[in-house]
């Protein structure tokens, strides 16, 4: 937060449009990212505590996509 940088897996980059389309646009919060980055958001937002809900709904912040660990796979 102090950074104000919210780090994302980048599945979440690579499929965000599949939110999207099962959620649709949040109406409300997350302001200052595009509409994909927001159902984004909202589908993790549901997943937190209150606090950090908050945070992300707040905009205050940039997104920043983790490198993938293609060894995952292996």
């Amino acid at each position: 937060r102090t950074q104000g940088i919210v780090w994302l897996s980048p599945i979440f980059q690579w499929f965000g449009r599949d939110f999207l389309d099962a959620a649709g646009d949040p109406s409300e919060g997350f302001s200052g990212h595009p509409k994909t980055e927001r159902a984004v958001l909202a589908f993790i937002a549901q997943r937190l505590p209150r606090e950090d809900q908050a945070f992300l709904q707040g905009g205050e912040y940039r997104l920043a996509y983790l490198p993938y660990d293609w060894t995952l796979n292996e």
